[in-house]
């Protein structure tokens, strides 16, 4: 899937108002299904999720968003998967799983909302499940800004980890801790 108008000319427009670093510490694949975890400081956080994996990602974001019609629209063009955080939301893991069957990538923030101060104590288990389920390897991806908000013209670090293989792993909380583990590991 090639990268869309939105993720294209907006995105380069992003990276001059909210300039950021890449910083590689493992190498992504460029081919097969993945999941793209990372924690979650703003709104604009997929673009540099999106930037660090080089290809298209389809990302899980709140149902909440297609109320707005210019959200909606912008979800559907881009393959984007509402889900309902107040629910086991069935029909998103399925869109999901669909994602990763098809060898393509997934973004998902599994702290479920954004959050400052390095607030982790709510971590999900659906990016932990669905790469299980699927074999799929996991990226850690790591936003660092200032006081943890991204703000306009000051320069953000993303840091991508080596993927991680959950083969073996049968426990999602396992699965979820390892994974919060290696996202809050990753340092400049």
């Amino acid at each position: 899937m090639k990268k869309g108008f939105v993720f294209g000319f907006v995105g380069a427009l992003v990276k001059v108002i909210f300039p950021y670093k890449l910083v590689f510490k493992g190498e992504v694949p460029r081919e097969g299904s993945l999941v793209a975890c990372a924690n979650h400081l703003s709104y604009i956080d997929f673009f540099f999720v999106h930037d660090a994996i080089g290809r298209h990602v389809s990302f899980m974001a709140k149902k909440e968003l297609t109320r707005f019609k210019i959200f909606d629209y912008f979800m559907k063009k881009n393959n984007i998967i509402p889900v309902n955080r107040n629910a086991n939301d069935i029909t998103a893991i399925k869109r999901s799983l669909k994602v990763l069957k098809s060898g393509n990538v997934l973004g998902i923030f599994p702290e479920g909302t954004r959050k400052y101060k390095n607030k982790t104590d709510e971590f999900h288990n659906g990016a932990a499940m669905v790469a299980i389920r699927t074999a799929s390897p996991v990226v850690p991806i790591r936003i660092i800004s200032k006081n943890d908000r991204v703000r306009v013209f000051r320069r953000s670090t993303v840091i991508i980890g080596e993927p991680i293989d959950l083969g073996g792993i049968k426990d999602y909380d396992e699965a979820s801790r390892i994974i919060k583990e290696k996202i809050y590991s990753l340092e400049i």
